[in-house]
């Protein structure tokens, strides 16, 4: 037998020679017999100190903090924490396209997602485009957070909601969607758009000239592409408007991309049906210009 069957924490026990009324002082094991189960450490000494649950103190007279917008927002079932944090809200009555309908509205951290873990939390709501203000997701937004959705154009991300209604109607699907909703972007975002589409071949040019004159876009007396420019492989290195596109497709410059070869545009190898007209960018070689 050693010291440890008699004193099984030297601490306790030691203080407890000093003081009389100190717990547990010196106790004996029980010895284990054969049969019965060995004694564990816990069965010998308790734990003198368990763990309790924090106890929030609040001072006499002060009224818990209200929940603030995020936390209305997540009671309300529209959107978890980490989901809004990401972006814009989804609205789960629209569809994907266009983006600017589909997630018309952003809860916005004022000074950003990355802050102390004191900094007061202010937050706001913030458009897609001006023309989401009527939408009826967005009204129930403002409705459960207590915020009114604003406009903030020229900040950023937060005027991506013009580019994206634009780029994603600007096919031969939705072209007459997007002549009609035009309070949704503005012309030069169209422009863009249909530079990009007409390359693609997934907006023909005939539509293409219909969607620019409802657009508010007005054709160039001059049917010149400084945009285009040769790049290595033969390929074209570009990056034209709607009215450009147009002007190189009809003048036999570039031809759409195919799906089943290539999407993007590529350079015409039939003749141009105005070559007359066609200025040539500086620095392009005169068999492009000729094309």
């Amino acid at each position: 037998m050693t010291i440890w069957d008699v004193i099984p924490d030297p601490g306790p026990a030691l203080a407890s020679l000093i003081d009389d009324d100190f717990y547990p002082g010196p106790q004996r094991i029980p010895m284990p017999t054969r049969g019965r189960r060995v004694p564990s450490l816990f069965d010998i000494h308790p734990d003198q100190f368990p763990i309790q649950d924090a106890v929030a103190f609040v001072e006499e007279g002060e009224a818990p903090a209200p929940p603030d917008a995020m936390q209305r927002l997540v009671a309300s079932g529209i959107a978890t924490e980490f989901i809004a944090g990401l972006g814009a809200l989804r609205d789960p009555n629209s569809p994907f396209s266009p983006r600017s309908i589909a997630f018309p509205v952003t809860l916005h951290r004022v000074g950003g997602p990355f802050q102390a873990p004191m900094a007061p939390r202010i937050w706001q709501l913030h458009l897609s485009t001006p023309a989401c203000a009527d939408l009826p997701f967005v009204r129930r937004v403002e409705h459960v957070t207590g915020l009114t959705a604003e406009w903030v154009p020229d900040r950023g991300r937060r005027s991506l909601g013009q580019w994206h209604h634009a780029v994603d109607l600007a096919t031969d699907e939705g072209w007459e969607r997007l002549a009609s909703s035009m309070e949704h972007t503005t012309p030069k975002a169209v422009s863009r758009s249909v530079g990009i589409h007409v390359g693609y071949g997934s907006l023909s040019v005939a539509n293409a000239r219909r969607l620019l004159s409802a657009a508010g876009v007005a054709e160039p007396g001059t049917r010149s592409c400084p945009n285009i420019m040769p790049g290595p492989n033969s390929s074209l290195m570009m990056s034209l408007d709607g009215w450009e596109a147009v002007h190189a497709v009809e003048d036999g410059l570039i031809v759409p991309g195919n799906s089943k070869k290539r999407k993007a545009a590529h350079p015409s190898t039939r003749p141009s049906k105005s070559t007359a007209e066609i200025v040539a960018p500086s620095g392009t070689s005169p068999s492009l210009a000729s094309r």
